[in-house]
């Protein structure tokens, strides 16, 4: 708004008048002050609040020359209303072309200027919580000043819990602090979170050159990422039908509803004996040459698929007819066969089956996704990795410490590879005893050994074939094994225990430790050839503490899928968070998860807090006292022992005593072996 639009008409005074005078004209005229004029030229201002000075209204003598403002600045009919609220006079003149063509009050200004402000704030409000995108705006201390409804979503916090409250105490800063800081705003700047994917520009907020806080706005990309993909597998899939479609020896010719061709293959051009100048838009009898009755007019009669046989020609045509829902006619499908071609085109046409339904497998597998979770570059290196030689059949030995997921990672390449329409075997070579792992690999005949069945047996290297086979745990494979298991690799045939017959196998093999195999290699524990041969791609999966990046993703999802699971509604507090992202887990992903369960379903209040967390840890009291020193090796052995054994007289399973300790199952068959205790079931 201009100043003209809050202008009155001057009224002035002259410079000779006396106070009474201008008293009385102040308060007959009922506004904020005077003019005082001279042959129209604006000499001073008269302002109401002067009269209230007692050296003024003592002194009834006084004439207005004598205490009017001289100083006051210039306002024109076009300048902006803050320039008249700037000057700080509680009445300015107007001018137009320097001439005086009115006044206008500060007062007056001030009521405008603070109804658009409202009407300004009310205006943000509405349309900030109408979009989409998020809006947090925070003041130079880090206290939210703005947040709408589309930013509850993105931070897990409702609207009325998050104003007036602290950044840092509600969600975790995602740098609108720096901004304050340095005053540069933030572009572009991609945000992970709750498996979603935000885009966030950041810009800090000055007044009169100053910082003064800072403002935040992020949309959410996550679907508009997911419809690329699918549209760019989409294309894929288009590039890939229409391939096939002209790979196909048949011919395939598509209709709209008057019979003009739409789309046709190369078969049907060779077929009928004419290009695409005469076969597309043109009538389907012509492009087919066909002799009465004519084949369109029996399918639009019958309503359904109508096949013709063209004996001179050798060629099947069938014509099958798609109606939408309203019943009407959309489209007809013509297929012309050569007969002579038959036995050929129906091996094809399998082929072309199976090639079809593997890829709508990979395009489910793509719009479902995994569910592994990686935002640390480390992990986003191991699933390129992954990724890549999953194309290929190549030997892969996966490492990494217990917990970070190598079976995962395991079924990830199966998933990914041109096997995944076939098995997935997993084989736990600490977990089966000696004795037993032989004919759990090969198999065995029947009679081959007192207690075996009389049809014989598979083995898992059976039961693998056309698919991938984990062998986990390797390094705790026997040596007398390790020499059969290289022949099975190298040859890709065995024979099972107690037979005869060699059988051939097509199986990729993947391998997982937490074990330094080299270091087994060197002492002699592992041979030195199998390891070259399980040892073609190596794959290290990094500890938890080194992708931080996943912690607290992974702390979500699992929040998520525990409130599912038991119909809970709890959150973490931000200084929970930050605790999640400060511990270093020896157990990594698994132990997280189990944190995670026992937080969840511990805590009474709908918000875990960190005094929660404390009350939880400082409740695991010591089980184990120490009253004289032995040598740690020993104190080691005597400890595990002495657990095992109370374990054992909970369970004789190993799977049970995994989750009782605490520990893989894979882990407890080693220290009792290794202890010599018992045998499990």
């Amino acid at each position: 708004m201009k100043v003209e639009n809050l202008m009155i008409a001057p009224i002035c005074i002259q410079p000779e008048q006396t106070l009474t005078e201008v008293v009385t004209k102040l308060f007959d005229a009922n506004v904020a002050g005077l003019l005082v004029t001279l042959h129209e030229k604006v000499l001073g201002i008269v302002e109401r609040h002067q009269l209230i000075n007692p050296q003024i209204i003592s002194n009834p003598s006084l004439s207005a020359a004598d205490f009017m403002k001289t100083d006051f600045p210039k306002i024109y009919l076009r300048d902006n209303l803050q320039k008249v609220w700037h000057g700080g006079l509680e009445i300015l003149p107007v001018f137009n072309q320097g001439l005086l063509v009115g006044m206008v009050e500060r007062e007056v200004v001030g009521m405008t200027l603070f109804r658009e402000k409202e009407l300004w704030v009310k205006t943000f409000e509405a349309v900030s919580n109408s979009v989409t995108s998020g809006i947090v705006a925070i003041d130079q201390t880090g206290k939210i000043t703005a947040f709408n409804k589309a930013a509850e979503k993105f931070t897990w916090r409702k609207q009325h819990d998050a104003l007036g409250k602290y950044l840092a105490d509600m969600i975790i800063p995602t740098g609108l602090l720096d901004v304050v800081g340095t005053g540069l705003p933030q572009f572009d700047f991609r945000i992970e979170a709750f498996n979603r994917a935000y885009v966030s520009n950041r810009t800090p907020i000055i007044e009169d050159g100053k910082v003064v806080g800072a403002v935040g706005v992020f949309q959410d990309i996550s679907e508009i990422e997911s419809a690329s993909q699918e549209l760019k597998v989409l294309n894929a899939l288009n590039d890939e039908l229409n391939t096939v479609l002209n790979s196909s020896f048949d011919g395939i010719l598509v209709t709209d509803e008057a019979g003009r061709v739409l789309r046709a293959n190369s078969a049907a051009y060779k077929l009928c004996n004419l290009d695409e100048q005469h076969i597309l838009q043109c009538f389907i009898d012509n492009v087919l040459q066909l002799q009465r009755p004519s084949l369109w007019k029996c399918i639009l009669h019958g309503r359904k698929a109508v096949t013709k046989e063209i004996k001179d020609r050798h060629l099947l045509i069938t014509g099958n007819p798609v109606f939408k829902e309203d019943g009407t006619l959309q489209r007809v499908i013509f297929n012309l066969r050569d007969l002579s071609l038959l036995h050929e085109l129906r091996d094809e046409l399998n082929t072309t089956r199976e090639l079809s339904h593997k890829y709508r497998q990979e395009l489910d597998s793509l719009r479902k996704g995994g569910d592994i979770i990686a935002n640390s570059p480390k992990m986003l290196m191991v699933l390129d990795l992954a990724k890549r030689v999953a194309s290929v059949d190549s030997s892969v030995f996966i490492k990494g410490e217990s917990g970070v997921g190598k079976e995962v990672i395991a079924k990830f390449i199966h998933k990914n590879s041109k096997r995944a329409s076939g098995p997935f075997i997993q084989v736990n070579c600490a977990a089966i005893p000696e004795n037993l792992l032989e004919s759990e690999l090969f198999g065995y005949d029947g009679g081959a050994f007192t207690g075996s069945r009389k049809e014989g047996k598979p083995g898992l290297f059976e039961l693998a074939n056309q698919g991938t086979l984990l062998l986990d745990e390797i390094g705790d494979l026997p040596l007398i094994l390790q020499s059969k298991l290289l022949r099975v690799i190298q040859e890709r045939e065995f024979v099972r225990v107690g037979g005869t017959k060699v059988r051939k196998i097509d199986v990729r093999f993947l391998s997982a430790t937490h074990r330094d195999i080299s270091e087994m290699v060197k002492e002699g524990l592992f041979r030195d050839d199998l390891f070259f041969r399980l040892h073609v791609v190596p794959l290290t999966i990094p500890s938890l503490r080194e992708r931080s990046e996943d912690i607290l993703p992974l702390v979500h999802t699992f929040r998520e899928r525990v409130c599912k699971k038991y119909g809970l509604d709890k959150d973490f507090a931000p200084e929970v968070l930050q605790w999640f992202l400060n511990e270093q887990w020896p157990g990594n992903v698994r132990q997280l998860q189990n944190t995670v369960e026992q937080l969840i379903v511990t805590c009474p209040e709908p918000i875990v807090t960190i005094s929660q967390l404390m009350q939880e840890q400082s409740d695991d009291k010591p089980a184990i006292q120490v009253n004289s020193i032995i040598p740690l090796k020993k104190a080691s052995s005597e400890m595990e022992r002495q657990i095992l054994g109370l374990a054992l007289r909970q369970t004789r399973n190993t799977y049970d005593l995994g989750r009782l300790l605490g520990v893989n199952q894979s882990t407890v068959v080693r220290k009792l072996q290794r202890l010599g205790i018992g045998i499990l079931e």
